[in-house]
């Protein structure tokens, strides 16, 4: 699986600043405000993560899919999922405890599938 690198390391900037960011997300405040916000500490929901990333929240979830299955494949994130109503988050996103070792890890194996 190829993760486009640029993606990987905003994706981490985001999750590792995850609490400075929630300060001043717009998905965030109206989420608190209307008490649907769920996330825990050090945690986004894909709504805010789309908006912290700049991109569209309607297609970030069927756009990187695959890369958010392959890093919890890898230990790099851990995944949350819970029911909720129509355009309220239901996926949150966090980095595991040891993401930068699961992070070692995988350009590892990827580097011994290209020398072989």
């Amino acid at each position: 699986m190829s993760v486009e690198l640029r993606t990987l390391f905003r994706l981490i900037a985001v999750l590792e600043h995850s609490e400075e960011f929630k300060k001043v997300l717009f998905a965030c405040e109206r989420h608190f405000e209307s008490g649907y916000c769920k996330c825990g500490p050090m945690e986004m929901c894909n709504i805010a993560l789309a908006e912290a990333m700049k991109e569209d929240p309607t297609l970030v979830l069927r756009k990187w899919r695959r890369v958010f299955t392959y890093l919890e494949e890898v230990g790099i994130i851990k995944t949350r999922k819970l029911e909720a109503p129509a355009n309220r988050p239901r996926r949150y996103i966090k980095l595991s405890e040891n993401w930068m070792e699961a992070l070692r890890t995988a350009i590892d194996k990827e580097y011994e599938k290209l020398i072989r």
